[in-house]
């Protein structure tokens, strides 16, 4: 295949990135004279950086929230046990969702995880528990 031809199979898949190899390789063939296999697409995209991965849920820490968070840290890293710490009190919170194991698979290349077009809606949760925790210097407590 020429270069031409992977431009062409690389425009097909992006336009829909949940595509399996199913479905992206017909598509392919339909106006070629020699016709490839369902591998040859895999190995070309392989080749080429692009995998098929379970879509990112979503951003886990964005650059704005880093920069605020190193700022935090520098302010805070001189900070004694016995001192200032003792005064703080940090609490977190989480969900936990039981029967929901609908992965959505998308075809993405390295460092591009988090683009929007690559993130999933949220799909319904079955069940879904809320829990948090506290710590402090003093303690913990649920």
């Amino acid at each position: 295949m020429t270069d031409r031809d992977y431009s062409q199979l690389e425009r097909l898949f992006k336009v829909n990135r949940r595509d399996s190899l199913s479905d992206i390789t017909p598509s392919f063939n339909e106006n070629r004279n020699k016709k490839v296999s369902r591998l040859t697409v895999q190995y070309l995209l392989g080749k080429h950086g692009f995998h098929r991965r379970v879509a990112r849920k979503r951003v886990i820490v964005k650059s704005v929230n880093r920069k605020k968070r190193l700022a935090w840290y520098l302010n805070k890293r001189k900070w004694t046990v016995n001192g200032q710490w003792d005064r703080v009190i940090f609490l977190d919170e989480s969900h936990i969702v039981i029967g929901n194991d609908s992965r959505v698979y998308v075809w993405r290349n390295n460092g591009e995880g988090y683009r929007p077009d690559l993130i999933p809606a949220k799909s319904n949760r079955k069940f879904q528990v809320m829990i948090w925790g506290v710590f402090a210097g003093i303690g913990w407590g649920l």
